[in-house]
């Protein structure tokens, strides 16, 4: 059984190191911290887990969201 991929806080101050230079693919996800958080980041972790590929999981931190969709011309509710 695959152990469970660890997921990465992403925040401005570790995007450029922890995303853009990652050698392995990078699945960023926004998922906000409410009552169904756990559910879903378990989701998330379990399909990378399953998928045989080497993804690194980052979490988008949430004071950093404006920022990246202002940066990245991201509109509307994203899915990236």
């Amino acid at each position: 059984m695959a152990t469970k991929p660890e997921v990465h806080l992403i925040s401005d101050d570790n995007f450029e190191a922890a995303v853009v230079r990652e050698t392995k693919p990078v699945l960023l996800v926004r998922i906000p911290q409410d009552d169904r958080f756990s559910r879903q980041i378990g989701i998330v972790t379990e399909t990378v887990s399953g998928s045989g590929n080497p993804l690194k999981i980052g979490l988008l931190e949430e004071p950093f969201i404006g920022l990246f969709k202002k940066r990245y011309r991201v509109a509307g509710t994203p899915t990236f």
